[in-house]
């Protein structure tokens, strides 16, 4: 139960803390790698005719030319500004991965230019729409299988190759759907996407099947396929998983037990006291998770939005029944009712571990971060 690190920043204990602080620090990582390769770039373009600048959402290429759109020479030059996603050469969104690239093909076009051997023909996407040749012979159409591999590229522009949870992530979220089309050497169309979603099984997972197919659809030039014909209601779930057994209170008891036996797995050992109090909260209480994390009253007062107030969970004289209040999915509630009583002081409730409040200070300072996150994203946007 101690919280396992996969690469030393993101913290992967399967808790709703650890996913939202995994989130909001991989975030954070890949900004800072962002920037870190933005900043490697301008050096190593220092003496390139061509440089590379940030547009809203991606990346582009800027230089002034001297070789006019039929491959003539120019008295002065003319100064161009062209997105490297129109290239067809996959996607340049902000990622330190997608500089890297950019970074060649801004070298690879400042090369021909000093060599005098860089032409529009090369680069026919960039030209003026009324310009651009027509091709008499259109392009040979690509099939699912090249799609595929275009698709995981793009995956990965935004993702770290060296992190299993996101080999995880392509895995189970996205290839295991892509490996139930029937033939991958024929060319993509609204008949295969819609044989690969009717035929999927009527369990949970059959929207997101729906929605992963749709979004390689799109991906393949499809952008109008929507395979919400084949979405299931509630109702309409026919296979479903096998009811949960409820646990006994002695099972729970016995559970409660083991948690100090865990403290030798990977990861830091002093976290299994934290791990122990909330399944003691769970099973107590029966909260989700974020309500253990969003306790108003735990060791001070609380007046809510009516007026009530709540004494301190962790005051037995003044809070002898165990009122909780606490907020979940936007919902603030009181739990009033512990089953059995007799867990409160068995499970010691009433000391919460050094550790929840650390990562309580840790949740804090991540959701600052979220919100300078969100004011960047607005000043972006304006």
């Amino acid at each position: 139960m101690g919280a396992k690190k996969t690469n030393g920043i993101v913290p992967d204990d399967g808790s709703y803390l650890g996913s939202k602080k995994g989130n909001a620090l991989r975030a954070k990582k890949l900004k800072e790698d962002f920037a870190r390769a933005w900043k490697s770039q301008k050096q190593l373009l220092k003496n390139s005719l061509v440089k590379l600048y940030r547009d809203r959402n991606s990346i582009a290429v800027r230089w002034n030319a001297m070789i006019d759109w039929d491959d003539s020479t120019l008295v002065t030059p003319r100064r161009i500004k062209r997105a490297l996603n129109a290239l067809n050469r996959g996607k340049f969104p902000l990622t330190a991965n997608a500089v890297n690239q950019a970074v060649s093909i801004a070298q690879e076009i400042d090369l021909k230019i000093k060599a005098n051997s860089f032409t529009w023909q090369d680069y026919p996407q960039w030209l003026p729409r009324e310009l651009k040749p027509k091709n008499t012979t259109p392009n040979k159409p690509k099939t699912i299988a090249e799609w595929i591999v275009e698709y995981e590229e793009n995956y990965w522009l935004s993702k770290n190759k060296e992190e299993f949870k996101d080999h995880r992530n392509w895995d189970k979220s996205y290839h295991r759907y892509l490996k139930r089309i029937p033939d991958n050497s024929k060319i993509p169309s609204k008949e295969i996407f819609d044989q690969v979603c009717a035929n999927y099984p009527k369990s949970k997972k059959r929207n997101e099947c729906c929605s992963r197919i749709k979004s390689f659809a799109h991906f393949c030039g499809l952008t109008d396929y929507d395979p919400k014909e084949f979405r299931l209601r509630q109702d309409q779930i026919e296979v479903k998983a096998n009811p949960k057994r409820d646990l006994t209170e002695q099972e729970i008891e016995y559970w409660y037990k083991k948690f100090p036996e865990w403290q030798g797995n990977e990861g830091n050992s002093s976290y299994w006291e934290l791990w122990q109090w909330m399944y003691g909260m769970q099973a107590t209480y029966g909260f989700r998770n974020h309500e253990i994390l969003n306790i108003y009253n735990l060791d001070c007062e609380h007046t809510d939005d009516k007026g009530i107030l709540y004494h301190p969970f962790t005051d037995k004289v003044k809070n002898p029944r165990g009122i909780i209040y606490t907020r979940g999915k936007g919902v603030k509630r009181a739990a009033f009712l512990p089953q059995p009583l007799r867990w409160i002081e068995q499970f010691k409730l009433r000391t919460p571990p050094e550790k929840y409040h650390e990562l309580m200070k840790e949740l804090k300072q991540l959701d600052k971060f979220n919100r300078e996150k969100r004011k960047e994203n607005k000043a972006v946007n304006k």
